[in-house]
């Protein structure tokens, strides 16, 4: 994550405009603020920026720290145990999937000869765990992770 830039100018109508930009998610973060005073606005995009900086330490599938890399390593083998947030943030992105005829497929970056893509990963709903149906099964969040992101970003706002 890049860090914070920002801008902040006082207008002549009495009002002010604050602009911090930055980079999480491996894409630009724009951040306008009106009206706030400065400190207040910095706070917020720094929250902004921190929240999406959490977001692509657990979702980035390239980062192998991350839990989306523990979770690819680890499923075909075995059932991994979901916290509340991935567990929703996977069960979301496999519904699209489900709901697009898996046109949108966050598995479509796996390799071999695999199942189907609605079959590809299985998720106990008791137990909130997830495994995939063999070996080749990878999940990339990509464009998906940024738009919880902002979904994530609109609520702190």
């Amino acid at each position: 994550m890049g860090p914070l830039n920002q801008i902040y100018k006082k207008l002549d109508a009495g009002g002010a405009i604050y602009y911090a930009w930055a980079t999480a998610m491996h894409t630009r973060i724009d951040v306008v603020l009106c009206h706030r005073p400065q400190d207040e606005c910095q706070a917020a995009a720094e929250a902004l920026v921190a929240e999406l900086g959490r977001l692509e330490a657990r979702l980035n599938r390239f980062d192998p720290e991350s839990d989306l890399t523990r979770i690819n390593a680890l499923a075909a083998r075995q059932y991994i145990d979901l916290d509340p947030e991935m567990w929703g943030i996977l069960a979301s992105a496999l519904n699209y999937g489900t709901k697009t005829d898996w046109f949108f497929d966050v598995t479509v970056q796996s390799t071999g000869r695999l199942a189907p893509p609605a079959g590809r990963v299985v998720m106990d709903m008791k137990k909130h765990a997830i495994t995939f149906s063999g070996k080749g099964v990878v999940i990339d969040l990509g464009g998906f992770a940024k738009g919880y992101g902002l979904e994530k970003v609109q609520q702190q706002l």
